[in-house]
């Protein structure tokens, strides 16, 4: 199954000056800046499954490939997660907005619930789309494609940007929104 990686950093203003040329070699990539920060760069990776992704983290090169990166870096931290989506995320990515939603299942309840919820709330048609992470067993991320209008709105329902009002019975959400562009090499 595929396995998305959202890559981000609180970018220096050099870095963010020059996106085009820094990633214009890669393959297939989404990038973009946090509209609500405007400084925290984010990178989306979708690879083929999480043992391709650990192959190329398993070369030789690939601290000094990391390395190259901490000079745009405002904090020194790179920051991951590893998400199996529940469907394809590509409309979400694609759209002029992306609004990406962490949603942390709370004690007493369980991911399943969390799930269950997801699928009864979100509409089969819409680009809303979710999976667990990887790193953290009770760390839900949603993704959900949205014109600028639409994602103002969620954005701002509720006092912690909760798109997702209705399930604050079993997860903490915390959301932001990401203008994402795709990178495609020549």
């Amino acid at each position: 199954m595929p396995v998305t990686e959202l890559v981000r950093w609180y970018a220096t203003d050099a870095f963010l000056s020059d996106l085009p040329s820094t990633f214009g070699p890669m393959v297939k990539i989404y990038t973009g800046v946090e509209v609500e920060d405007n400084t925290s760069f984010w990178m989306v990776v979708v690879w083929q499954s999480h043992e391709h992704h650990q192959a190329m983290m398993n070369r030789p090169d690939y601290p000094d490939m990391v390395a190259r990166l901490k000079p745009f870096f405002r904090d020194g931290q790179l920051k991951m997660d590893h998400v199996e989506f529940n469907g394809d995320s590509d409309n979400a990515f694609g759209s002029p907005i992306t609004l990406l939603s962490f949603m942390r299942v709370r004690t007493g309840h369980t991911v399943e619930e969390l799930e269950r919820r997801l699928q009864a709330t979100c509409n089969r048609e819409s680009s809303t789309r979710w999976g667990q992470t990887h790193e953290d067993a009770r760390m839900v991320i949603g993704i959900t494609g949205c014109t600028d209008s639409k994602v103002s709105d969620a954005t701002n329902m509720g006092k912690d940007n909760n798109p997702f009002p209705g399930l604050n019975e079993v997860a903490d959400i915390r959301s932001l929104s990401v203008k994402f562009v795709k990178e495609i090499a020549a």
